[in-house]
Formats: structure tokens, sequence, C-alpha cells
């Protein structure tokens, strides 16, 4: 999980243009958001690491993905221009974020 969000924040920095361009029209300044988003994850994936801290930071990595799901959900209605073709992307990614909810609920356990 450590790597996941590591490489998952890492890649805000190395290709923002990919996720300012799929970002919905209800976030605000999604240059920055995206930022935001990026630095949050690298700060969770350390927090995972971390034995005293790996509780709350499996807990704001729920949080997260629940934020997260208005975005998805949102492409399943607007679709990003991204997703032309790709449709069934999108509906993948609604199973695939409660499976990442049920991962860091358990790793919340450790």
């Amino acid at each position: 999980m450590v790597i996941f969000y590591a490489f998952a924040g890492i890649n805000h920095f190395k290709n923002p243009k990919f996720y300012i361009n799929i970002s919905p029209s209800f976030i605000p300044k999604p240059d920055v958001v995206n930022y935001i988003v990026g630095v949050i994850q690298i700060v969770l994936a350390i927090g995972v690491a971390i034995p005293t801290t790996r509780y709350i930071a499996s807990n704001l990595i729920i949080a997260m993905l629940v934020v997260f799901l208005s975005v998805h959900i949102t492409h399943l209605i607007y679709p990003p221009k991204m997703a032309e073709g790709k449709y069934w992307l999108l509906i993948l990614r609604i199973p695939i974020q409660f499976l990442l909810i049920f991962w860091a609920y358990k790793v919340s356990q450790f």
C-alpha cells in the first residue's frame, strides 16, 4: 500500500496534465487540487509505513477514496474525452474503489 499511494502521489507531479484533464467541472482550480492530492497521497503512504500512524493514515485513505467516488460517479455521467470508447474502464473503477477501501480497512487493522 505504501508503494501504491507513494507512486500515485508522485504521478500527480510527473503527469499533472492527465489529472487536470479528467477533473470534473465542480473541482475548483484543478491544477492546485491535483498537487494537493499528490502531497496527501505521499504523506498518507508514509503514514501507512509507520506503525504508530498506520491506523489514522489508513482511515484517511478510506476518507479520500470515498471523496474520489464522487469524481468516478461524475465520470459515469459526464465521461472525460480521454474515456471515449473506454466507458467500461469508468464502470470498472467503481468496484476497484471499493476494493481499495477494503484494502485500506484491512491495513488499518495491523
